[in-house]
């Protein structure tokens, strides 16, 4: 073999060893940047997902919330107490309230809270029952006051200070009662 055969065989190695270093270095430089954009993707991906699960923590959260508010008793403390007991008072032990507690624990210790407020305020002679929650027809739900078809002043402003109180009470007016007596039902805590 000569000198200009193997010269022109190392050129011709040469440049095919160019070609295929170039061919590779553009091979690899495909796939880095197909490797990205599949990374830049899956990246995207990723922070769509997570994005999309915060807003389901948020959501449940809240939803948590809502559910605790629900099973949450029922309360007359603090200044809604305080305010109900200025509202009751009354200068003569001529007024009669009747609470009816029933047989659950919820329920029971919502009235008793009542009751309480009733044996603080002044003028009010109070009596206590309590009802069964099986096997005594329908269970009530909210806080039933009976009240007369025309009940005196000071019960009209019990209703009144109720209601202010936040205890959401339903009213029934019935004509038997006297006007100076009001009968406050504590059934189970409504739903919703």
């Amino acid at each position: 073999m000569s000198i200009q055969t193997l010269s022109t065989f190392l050129n011709v190695f040469y440049i095919g060893a160019l070609v295929i270093g170039a061919a590779s270095s553009a091979g690899l430089v495909y796939c880095n940047n197909r490797l990205q954009r599949d990374a830049n993707l899956k990246i995207a991906q990723a922070n769509e997902s997570a994005a999309l699960a915060e807003q389901r923590a948020e959501e449940l959260t809240n939803e948590n919330l809502e559910i605790k508010k629900k099973m949450a008793w029922r309360t007359l403390e603090g200044e809604d107490r305080k305010s109900f007991i200025d509202a009751i008072q009354t200068p003569s032990d001529e007024h009669h309230v009747i609470v009816i507690r029933l047989q659950d624990g919820e329920s029971w210790n919502y009235s008793g809270q009542i009751l309480s407020a009733f044996t603080t305020a002044v003028g009010w002679i109070r009596t206590e029952g309590s009802k069964h929650l099986y096997g005594s027809g329908e269970i009530p739900q909210g806080v039933i006051c009976r009240v007369s078809a025309n009940p005196d002043a000071v019960i009209e402003r019990t209703i009144h200070a109720l209601e202010k109180a936040n205890v959401n009470p339903i009213v029934k007016r019935e004509p038997n009662l006297p006007a100076n007596t009001i009968e406050i039902t504590v059934g189970l805590k409504p739903v919703g």
